[in-house]
């Protein structure tokens, strides 16, 4: 029941949820009268510069999707590499505190960011990371109305971005407060998203195995006048991290025990 429950919550919060007959022939979804960016309300990397005052601004096209009526039969469609230093200036507004400028955009209401740090030993063979997220695109799409009639209406059309990248332990940012910049590519092709790599270890720790490293993924595009497009925003977006050799390279935080109140901390 409960796993039940958090599928349930998933597919309506995050997504996708391709229901039958609004489903493309590779399994992903076809949204009709609501764009995706009105269906669901978490797991989004928005555009940058977009205007929180604007979340719910519909633009044209959106606009002839929400007037249309929905049919109600049959739906059907019609017809990791790495580069480093793509240029912080794309991937994130301003370069004078890219720390600042990182956290700001992870931690606005409409996050382009997401990201997480933690204390590991680098492994030998350097990190895994596989990225998820999935794009809609507005396109016609051939459906049927209750009378069986065919018709062309506009719709949304999931693209799925999953995919893995490897970065060896000689791309990795290994000096003091540093970072490199990984662009995400599908097909040998660009998608958009950034993965940003920062070293934080202290110089003391330099060199040692307790480091501290930031990863964040960032969503490049900007946003036009203000307004965050669907089709410049990420869906059902979510990243992990793990060592290419599956070994085990994470290591706790750090925590300071105090000898007062332990039995209530612990």
């Amino acid at each position: 029941m409960r796993k039940q429950l958090i599928d349930y919550l998933k597919k309506e919060l995050i997504g996708p949820d391709p229901v039958s007959p609004f489903i493309q022939e590779n399994g992903e979804e076809i949204l009709l009268n609501e764009p995706p960016r009105m269906k669901y309300g978490a797991g989004i990397l928005f555009p940058q510069g977009r205007c929180v005052s604007q979340i719910d601004t519909v633009d044209e096209n959106e606009k002839k999707i929400l007037d249309e009526e929905m049919p109600v039969t049959e739906a059907k469609e019609t017809e990791g590499d790495i580069n480093d230093d793509v240029g912080i200036e794309e991937a994130i507004d301003g370069d004078t505190d890219i720390i600042d400028e990182i956290l700001n955009l992870t931690n606005s209401f409409l996050p382009s960011a997401m990201g997480f740090s933690c204390f590991l030993d680098i492994p030998d063979e350097g990190f895994a990371i596989k990225v998820n997220a999935g794009r809609y695109k507005n396109s016609d799409v051939v459906v049927k109305d209750k009378d069986g009639n065919t018709l062309s209406k506009r719709g949304y059309l999931r693209e799925s971005l999953d995919t893995e990248i490897f970065i060896p332990v000689a791309e990795l940012p290994t000096e003091e407060i540093c970072h490199k910049n990984y662009e995400i590519r599908k097909c040998n092709e660009s998608i958009n998203l950034v993965l940003n790599i920062r070293n934080r270890t202290t110089i003391s720790k330099l060199g040692s195995k307790n480091q501290l490293y930031t990863f964040t993924l960032v969503n490049s595009l900007k946003s036009s006048g203000g307004i965050a497009n669907n089709e410049n925003c990420f869906f059902q977006v979510g990243f992990n991290v793990r060592a290419k050799d599956n070994s085990t390279c994470f290591l706790p935080y750090h925590s300071e025990r105090s000898t007062y109140y332990y039995e209530e901390e612990k």
